[in-house]
């Protein structure tokens, strides 16, 4: 275990270094260094609005974002974390340094951070795990994400207090438009385009009227594109976290069949296996996830979205064969279709190939494969081809039929 000296030595580098604000705590150990300070919500709303528009010109380029779209990014930003405005976000980070020792003692939810980065760094280095306090968009409250692995390249000592201060600790960020900046653009357009006056006083004239029989407001659909929008978001982060978390699982199987063939040390083939099996829950926990955000994205399916998937002709690539019958629904992969989605970690290892599913089952297992397929850019949907078996009646075909198409679309050969 490192010495604590090798530590309070980087604290004084670290808390010496201009950005080392009052609000930066910090206690030396033996074996890691642990610090913690706090974000506010206009700093993640900066920044968030910064990564969005940042984003958003790079699908655009080489074209300039215009000031509609700003205003409209600004207007998700400021609704995302409209319901913790004075909440203080806290950001913990643990700095070890790997040497020969024997490691620190780490909890189970720290560890699979601290193995991955653990195995990923050299003798002689610093490495980092943090994790942070940031909204939850179902709840509105301020919850710790998961432990993650400081990503930047494992610096020495000499570097280790830059690194972390470029890396690690969030930097400033512009900040975002005040809430009242994108009416500005539309107003303005408005009251220049006078013939549209009549339309905008018989849509303002039209709007109680229309919500007391009822009917959907051009407001409540602009409320719930925004919200679907912002859950997409929030499933392309959980997207790419489970992708990572993927390349860990089949990482760490490797390494553990290596070692063993090798005869590596027990010791480190344990610790492996509880990394391994910590990155296997990691895997489960992010496809229930999705499963959640896949429910909640289903008044966003429609027609007219491009297949996820097309061949080299461009026509769409099969992601699954779907049976039916009496039985229930059976899916098995399409020829081509395991090794590709395995490839792109896409979210298939809790459905159960060639096992007969109720409708109900057949819905829970393959929402999150729709709502990878909703956080997409562009929004797209896989294609299933279906094989029609024998059936007691047409309505329980008709049902299982029709959850099919709840999340896919289907080609009948």
């Amino acid at each position: 275990m490192a010495d604590r000296q090798i530590f309070e030595k980087l604290d004084q580098t670290i808390r010496a270094h201009p950005d080392a604000k009052g609000d930066l705590n910090s206690t030396a150990h033996d074996g890691t260094l642990a610090l913690s300070w706090t974000l506010t919500i206009d700093d993640l709303k900066a920044c968030t609005y910064q990564r969005a528009l940042k984003k958003a010109e790079k699908e655009k380029k080489p074209l300039p974002v215009q000031a509609h779209e700003k205003s409209r990014i600004a207007k998700q930003v400021h609704a995302r974390y409209s319901g913790l405005k004075d909440a203080a976000l806290c950001v913990d980070c643990y700095i070890f340094f790997k040497d020969h020792s024997v490691p620190p003692q780490i909890n189970d939810q720290m560890a699979p951070a601290f193995h991955r980065a653990f195995h990923a760094t050299p003798l002689h280095h610093y490495f980092a795990i943090w994790r942070m306090q940031r909204p939850n968009p179902a709840s509105g409250q301020a919850e710790f994400t998961d432990w993650y692995a400081h990503d930047a390249t494992a610096p020495g000592a000499d570097a280790a207090a830059a690194s972390f201060w470029s890396e690690t600790r969030f930097p400033p960020c512009p900040p975002a438009p005040a809430d009242g900046d994108w009416v500005r653009p539309a107003l303005i357009a408005g009251a220049a385009a006078g013939a549209l006056g009549l339309a905008v006083l018989i849509g303002i004239f039209n709007e109680p009227l229309a919500r007391l029989f009822g009917f959907a407001t051009p407001q409540d659909r602009r409320e719930l594109e925004i919200a679907l929008q912002q859950l997409r978001e929030d499933v392309a982060v959980l997207r790419e976290q489970y992708a990572t978390e993927v390349v860990f699982v089949e990482a760490y199987e490797n390494e553990i069949a290596r070692m063993r063939t090798s005869g590596g040390s027990p010791r480190e083939i344990a610790e492996l296996e509880h990394a391994l099996a910590a990155s296997q829950r990691r895997v489960d926990e992010l496809n229930r996830q999705l499963s959640r955000a896949g429910e909640r994205l289903a008044p966003a399916r429609g027609a007219g979205l491009p297949a996820c998937w097309s061949g080299a002709d461009g026509r769409p690539a099969y992601l699954f064969e779907a049976y039916l019958d009496d039985r229930g629904i059976r899916l098995e992969f399409a020829p081509g279709a395991g090794e590709r989605a395995r490839r792109e970690a896409l979210p298939v290892h809790g459905v159960p190939l060639g096992t007969a599913l109720s409708v109900e089952s057949f819905t829970e297992m393959t929402r999150p494969v729709f709502a990878a397929s909703e956080a997409s850019q562009p929004r797209c949907r896989h294609y299933v081809i279906l094989r029609e078996g024998v059936h007691a009646s047409a309505s329980a075909y008709q049902r299982q039929r029709e959850a099919v198409e709840r999340h896919f679309y289907i080609y009948r050969p």
